[in-house]
């Protein structure tokens, strides 16, 4: 009766496991801690150590301390974000599975947030005795706090954008417009009055976060999504009077995402810095990637004053499925575990950082089967093959705009330059590229090759079918409008403001794209 007792239980897996985790508690390796820093909008091209297009000089730019970690570890080329925007590529980071999977596919899902019984990489390494934190843009449920998702400690705000000078000052929800309504920085659940500039500041929290770990010798995660170098494009004024100075006092618009990428910069040079003072450095895993492809019409217009962020030279940029849109930076960094100094030339996804965390801290993974992979055996040569054979981008009407790789092939439905899309000619196109000959996307090779055409539509096909529609129903949207419109009137009433997008512009120091002096008058007052 006992052995069949054992035998039964065996077989349902429940002794195995708890056998397992015993095993694993006796003989684990200390928990690595595990830092995962997210910049926002930033191009492939936005890093010194990244390829640069050498037909405009305002590309260049300087970020010392992340090249000092991309030489300390392994700098990924072919690195993809989940989406070419950025709430539903931060909801494929955060559970490790396609968005499309559980109806995340705009901005829109931020009205409900991302399902309860998808289980975040917070959720999954907390029980594993982590100790959590969320420094900044959460913009996955705009009334779903991070705290009640797996974050013991939370300083940011919920929304898609914000203010860098003033904390009450954002976009609370998708609606593209900047108010004081519900938009507030927020340390745990409390409006904060008073902030200096908010990339430095996530940064001050971060370390006050690792100080507080080290003290308690408690492992932990931290996610930092800066929200640099998004707009509303500010900057302080020591870090632009460089670029500034450099045109004989005035500046452009690219001259302020530099420095905002200067200010990221630093950040990450602080934080390895504490790391090595608090004896943390070689027991943390620290990966740096970003969202989504950066807002560069410089290249399509040969003109280097569109130049917002930079790409590298790659086709298009934010909001396109062309790989300027998608491909990201991202740098792994874990000593004894990953090489020092290695460039990784195959595909690697943003779904890859949870079940790199997961297997790194030896957390037992969630019940969903997780798209993305470890990637330490890769990156450190154990495995030799591609850590993806085959990725998919796409919104939820898939007859607009869609891309899927498989292997170095790519199709791509699109609308045929930035330029189209916004001069409202709404005509997409079909094309093909082979990336590992063509990684600008210059030859489509559709006419040519019929047969890949077939075989990567067929493969997105199938994998649509099993993506359910928009969490976010019509009842959701109507409630929502309705909330816009009572906020208006409120905006309108209480802070006599009829128009709240002009508080993008004008709400705080640094929006200034014209003369420095103006800019500095602001800042000095």
């Amino acid at each position: 009766m006992q052995k069949r007792s054992i035998s039964k239980a065996f077989l349902t897996g429940t002794w195995a496991l708890s056998m397992w985790q015993i095993a694993a508690s006796s003989h684990a390796a200390p928990k690595p801690n595990i830092i995962v820093i997210l910049a926002d909008d930033l191009g492939w091209g936005d890093l010194s150590c990244q390829p640069q297009d050498p037909r405009f000089p305002d590309a260049r730019l300087r970020t010392p301390n992340l090249d000092s970690l991309a030489g300390a570890g392994v700098r990924c080329t072919q690195a993809y974000a989940t989406c070419s925007v950025c709430a539903p590529s931060r909801a494929g980071l955060l559970t490790g599975r396609c968005q499309q999977r559980f109806g995340f596919y705009t901005f829109e899902e931020c009205l409900p947030g991302i399902p309860k019984d998808e289980m975040l990489i917070s959720e999954c390494l907390k029980p594993a005795g982590y100790a959590t934190a969320c420094m900044g843009k959460w913009h996955v449920g705009y009334t779903m706090s991070p705290l009640t998702r797996g974050f013991d400690r939370f300083y940011g705000f919920l929304g898609g954008q914000h203010d860098y000078f003033d904390p009450g000052l954002g976009e609370p929800t998708h609606a593209f417009s900047f108010d004081y309504l519900g938009a507030d920085i927020l340390d745990q659940d409390k409006p904060v009055e008073k902030i200096d500039y908010l990339t430095d500041e996530l940064t001050r929290r971060s370390l006050r976060f690792i100080d507080d770990c080290a003290k308690s010798g408690k492992p932990f995660f931290l996610y930092l999504p800066y929200s640099a170098p998004h707009p509303p494009m500010q900057a302080t004024w020591a870090k632009l009077k460089p670029w500034a100075d450099a045109r004989g006092g005035k500046f452009n618009e690219r001259d302020i995402v530099r420095a905002m990428i200067e200010s990221i910069d630093d950040g990450v040079g602080k934080i390895q810095d504490r790391l090595k003072r608090q004896g943390l450095d070689r027991d943390t895993l620290v990966i740096f990637t970003s969202d989504n492809g950066g807002e560069d019409k410089s290249a399509e217009y040969n003109d280097q004053s569109r130049m917002v962020q930079h790409n590298g030279g790659l086709r298009a940029g934010k909001g396109s499925f062309y790989e300027g849109g998608i491909r990201e930076p991202f740098i792994v960094r874990w000593p004894g575990h990953v090489p020092e100094g290695k460039v990784y030339d195959m595909p690697v996804s943003l779904l890859d950082i949870y079940a790199t965390a997961v297997a790194a801290a030896g957390a037992i993974p969630p019940p969903k089967t997780l798209d993305g992979v470890d990637l330490i055996p890769y990156l450190n040569g154990e495995k030799s093959e591609r850590p993806h054979e085959t990725l998919y981008w796409g919104f939820q009407d898939i007859s607009k705009r869609w891309a899927v790789r498989q292997g170095d092939w790519k199709l791509t439905l699109e609308f045929k330059s930035d330029r189209a899309a916004r001069e409202k000619h709404s005509q997409t196109e079909l094309e093909l590229h082979n990336l590992a000959e063509d990684p600008l996307e210059q030859h489509d090779l559709k006419d040519s090759r019929p047969d890949k055409v077939r075989e990567l539509t067929e493969a997105r096909d199938a994998f649509y079918k099993m993506c359910p529609p928009s969490i976010c129903t019509p009842e959701i949207i109507g409630a929502w409008k309705q909330d816009c419109k009572l906020r208006g009137e409120r905006q309108k009433l209480e802070k006599g403001i009829d128009n709240p997008d002009r508080l993008r512009a004008d709400g705080a120091p640094g929006h200034w794209t014209g003369a420095g002096a103006k800019y500095r008058r602001q800042e000095n007052q």
